[in-house]
């Protein structure tokens, strides 16, 4: 994951790589949750956010077939919540 995101233009890049070593895994996506809601994009280049979450679902924008996925989401200054 992106150890930090500048947002003082009011968005960046948030870059989230997943994997395993074992096709037997059966992992076939994953969520990573946060303690603070968070405004995102599910691109990296759109000029506003989705919606506030607090979780990325990996794995549907993917492809884990080579046992790893990399993913990119826009992050959004202006309307990071406070976890309410």
């Amino acid at each position: 994951m992106t150890p930090m995101v500048d947002l003082s233009s009011g968005s960046g890049t948030l870059e989230i790589l997943a994997e395993t070593n074992r096709d037997e895994s059966g992992i076939t996506s994953g969520i990573i949750y946060f303690e603070k809601n968070i405004s995102y994009s599910n691109s990296s280049v759109a000029s506003s956010a989705d919606g506030t979450w607090n979780n990325v679902t990996l794995g549907l924008f993917g492809d884990l077939e080579d046992y790893e996925v990399t993913e990119t989401r826009g992050l959004f200054q202006t309307s990071i919540g406070d976890g309410d």
